[in-house]
């Protein structure tokens, strides 16, 4: 579009990056950038090539010739929405709660609640194995350490826990590392 062409107070669709944005043209000066008004932010832009404006389909002259107010729709002219989305109920396919996955302390303490009062106290590789084997728990990414972070795990939980941790440790008669469920 030519510079000569543009009107002050009409409407374009200037290309600004990727978007065409809707713009009032504020000023047009003989030398230099032409000055315009955003219609949706209402923030003020220049350009220096007018061949980046193109007119609006049905545009029209802003309210005020000077460029300081945004131009705004007819007060008839409904304002577009989307359709308001219901939630969706079960027989509708609604998506379901997922079961939760049992978590390798979980599986431990329930390994140890089953074993054999002669295997007692048991150790975090004995544990880890056991519960793999049983399908109590399996790794979900392929762990490499699952026997260092079951350890860790039940350190933890006696750190913070104390009284109240499900495991005790056993390392007065049995060794380091063994521990059996709190009753």
């Amino acid at each position: 579009m030519l510079k000569a062409k543009i009107q002050i107070g009409q409407e374009y669709l200037c290309q600004i990056g990727r978007n065409d944005v809707k713009v009032v043209v504020v000023s047009v000066p003989e030398m230099g950038s032409i000055l315009l008004k955003s219609v949706g932010t209402g923030k003020t832009v220049k350009i220096a090539d007018p061949a980046r404006l193109k007119p609006v389909p049905g545009g029209h002259a802003a309210s005020n010739a000077g460029g300081s107010s945004v131009a705004t729709p007819a007060a008839g002219t409904p304002k577009a929405t989307k359709p308001a989305k219901g939630r969706r109920t079960r027989e509708q396919g609604a998506p379901q709660a997922k079961e939760k996955r049992t978590s390798l302390m979980d599986a431990a303490a329930k390994v140890v609640a089953e074993a054999d009062p002669t295997d007692l106290p048991m150790g975090c590789k004995k544990m880890v194995e056991t519960a793999m084997a049983k399908g109590y728990w399996a790794p979900l990414k392929g762990g490499k350490t699952p026997v260092n972070t079951l350890a860790a795990m039940i350190l933890r939980d006696l750190k913070e826990h104390g009284d109240q941790a499900k495991f005790r440790r056993a390392e007065e008669r049995f060794g380091r590392g063994k521990f059996f469920l709190a009753k």
